[in-house]
């Protein structure tokens, strides 16, 4: 659990989940992108060294970076890691695939270093910005202090699809190499299991409050079979100096999880930025919402009509404000409509 004053980023699945291939410097870019985005969903000022810049009525956003931020106090001669992240994020493509539409895209466009003031720009498509402000399908708390000392881009991967994760993940072989665009790469099972996974096993048991275990599954019965399945479980790491602080957070939840679930509480804390005292003091309107329709579904909803309103200029001086006027209304009009039956 990040300290108060860490900054934590709420990373849509949709993009957790997406194939894609990028290193470490490519995948700095992309949190920065994602405390961005969030910073416009949550009302929030942007950070003093980033600026998003709405380019034109069609959604293409232009986006400015410092290059210290994807840097780790690694010396970057003529700027050489920043040129080299920018010219193989043009070329590489983000694919995302879900029952309805398939999609690949480029995820910037245009990039420019400015060399005297230290920062990098470029374009991204407004369906890339959407893809990351996308929660309909769940999102990750993403630590931005902890991720941005990964030296790994495996270790990146599984920190997302690890955190808040609850339930055993399953994944194929096949499924494992498509998401991180390994179709050609690791033919031997064994070698992805010693280049990603082991990888990114051991440098989140040094530097993340939770890691993993995995088991392989093989094909057919007895220890000779093929591997073709893999099964990760989430593991608390108690040697990680926030472990305690984390469990002092939970016990100060508390309260809350009596009356909401742990996804409910979640997308409140980590999504719409609401503290506990914030919680408590609406306990009875969000009860009051579970008695006539999904509350994380109705947050998710209304979190959406915020983003229109915000793709059409509107600004929200108060968004948490809206969120409970808007579950009020929506309980309202379940009364009305029960009232005149």
């Amino acid at each position: 659990m990040a300290k108060k004053n860490d900054k934590i980023a709420i990373q849509s699945y949709v993009l957790t989940a997406a194939k894609y291939d990028f290193n470490v410097y490519e995948k700095r870019v992309l949190y920065c992108l994602v405390e961005l985005a969030q910073c416009e969903v949550q009302g929030l000022k942007f950070p003093k060294d980033c600026r998003k810049i709405d380019h034109d009525l069609f959604g293409y956003r232009e986006i400015s970076i410092p290059c210290n931020r994807i840097l780790r106090g690694e010396e970057d001669k003529n700027h050489d890691r920043v040129k080299k992240a920018l010219l193989s994020l043009c070329k590489k493509t983000l694919e995302y695939e879900d029952n309805n539409i398939w999609t690949a895209l480029n995820i910037v466009a245009f990039p420019k270093i400015t060399k005297r003031e230290n920062n990098f720009s470029f374009t991204i498509h407004p369906i890339i910005w959407d893809c990351i402000l996308d929660f309909s399908k769940g999102y990750r708390p993403i630590e931005l202090k902890v991720v941005k000392e990964f030296v790994s881009e495996y270790t990146m991967r599984f920190y997302e699809l690890m955190s808040n994760q609850e339930d055993v993940l399953f994944f194929s072989v096949d499924k494992l190499r498509a998401m991180f665009k390994l179709e050609n790469k690791y033919k031997n099972v064994n070698d992805l299991i010693r280049k990603t996974i082991d990888t990114a096993k051991k440098e989140l048991d040094e530097k993340s409050p939770f890691s993993f275990d995995f088991e392989t599954i093989r094909e057919g019965r007895g220890r000779g079979g093929k591997i073709v399945q893999f099964k990760f479980t989430r593991v608390v790491n108690k040697n990680h100096p926030d472990f305690e602080s984390q469990n002092i957070a939970v016990q100060e939840r508390s309260d809350i999880y009596w009356h909401l679930t742990n996804p409910e509480c979640d997308y409140l804390l980590n999504v719409l930025d609401f503290d506990v005292p914030e919680i408590k003091k609406n306990m009875d309107t969000f009860k009051a919402v579970k008695e006539v329709a999904d509350l994380q579904e109705e947050l998710t909803r209304i979190l959406m009509q915020m983003r229109k309103y915000q793709h059409k200029g509107k600004e929200f001086t108060n968004p948490k404000g809206y969120v409970i006027n808007s579950l009020k209304e929506l309980v309202n009009q379940a009364k009305l409509k029960k009232e005149k039956k």
